[in-house]
């Protein structure tokens, strides 16, 4: 079995920095939310109640595809859990512009994981140091 020990002096949790697994990948969510859905220009394009089309991001970890049809959406809903991290913020926004009785934005998206463990870390969200 494979180990990691890690050492440290404790200097980050006594000064409450966030610096566990699950506070990384919250960043990590919020930050690609921000370039897919513009963030605070989203914001007010809910509140006034028109939707632009979110962009099209790429990374290391996501591909995230913009289309102009409701062909191409993820195949089940995924609607707000009880969870509310960042990543199932930006799955229920993907469950929105999928949403086939949504009639303000009429493409879809896709949200497809390069690295299955970021996946399956993404999901479970629940690692602790």
């Amino acid at each position: 079995m494979n180990r990691i020990i890690i050492i440290g002096n404790g200097f980050d949790k006594a000064h409450g920095l966030a610096t566990g697994y699950k506070d990384f990948i919250d960043n990590y969510w919020i930050n690609v939310s921000g370039h897919i859905f513009n963030g605070y220009k989203r914001l007010l394009e809910e509140h006034w109640g028109t939707i632009n089309d979110p962009s099209p991001y790429e990374d290391e970890f996501v591909l995230f595809e913009v289309f102009r049809d409701k062909q191409h959406k993820m195949p089940e809903p995924l609607y707000p859990q009880s969870n509310s991290s960042p990543y199932n913020k930006v799955r229920e926004l993907i469950a929105i512009f999928n949403d086939s009785t949504n009639m303000r934005y009429k493409g879809s998206v896709c949200l497809t994981f390069k690295n299955k463990f970021f996946e399956h870390i993404s999901s479970r969200c629940s690692l602790n140091n």
